[in-house]
């Protein structure tokens, strides 16, 4: 079975049941609502000209979208490169140049370090923001809510069912912030 799957068969067996609750933003969302908001996320990704294979960077502190984006890269077959809010702007841009992210999806408090080193982040083709309605930014509640929430049509290799995971968690830090990714490329 191929992780994308796994919700998918939740949906269907146990519909109405509760998959998340995120106290800070005081949401609940039933297997079939988060379903139903991580189908719209693919589909709009892809209206964005996201593809399999390219990855999807999140910084944002801990919360359910965290979850619809992973599920969200493993329907689609693309990667998820979550990034730790604590880093720099510097450190930032680094992570995201060297993963080849394509898309980032920032949360509001962090909108500005976003913005800021924009401009830094080679192939970068998408920010969505959380929370704050910026016209030139794509919002994700917005995103989610305009695309169709069937499931997505994509062949991700189900022969291969976890060729992603060497690149699912594919940076860490180190306490003296020197980052090194899987590829050998180091940064300090």
């Amino acid at each position: 079975m191929v992780l994308g799957d796994l919700l998918a068969r939740n949906v269907r067996k146990l519909p109405q049941k509760t998959a998340v609750v995120c106290i800070d933003s005081h949401v609940e969302f039933s297997f079939k609502e988060l379903n139903e908001r991580i189908n719209g996320l693919v589909n709009a990704l892809f209206q964005m000209g996201m593809r399999k294979g390219e990855r999807i960077a999140i910084l944002e502190h801990n919360c359910h979208r965290h979850i619809e984006v992973f599920f969200a890269a493993a329907k689609s077959g693309m990667v998820i490169v979550p990034l730790n809010f604590r880093l720099t702007g510097k450190e930032l841009s680094f992570l995201l140049n060297d993963s080849e992210a394509r898309t980032l999806v920032v949360g509001e408090e962090f909108l500005e370090t976003a913005n800021s080193i924009r401009s830094d982040i080679k192939g970068l083709k998408n920010v969505v923001c959380i929370g704050k309605i910026n016209p030139e930014i794509e919002n994700y509640e917005g995103l989610i809510s305009c695309y169709p929430h069937h499931e997505p049509k994509v062949n991700i290799g189900r022969n291969k069912p976890i060729e992603f995971l060497p690149s699912l968690w594919k940076y860490f830090s180190q306490s003296n912030t020197i980052f090194e990714s899987s590829q050998g490329g180091n940064f300090s």
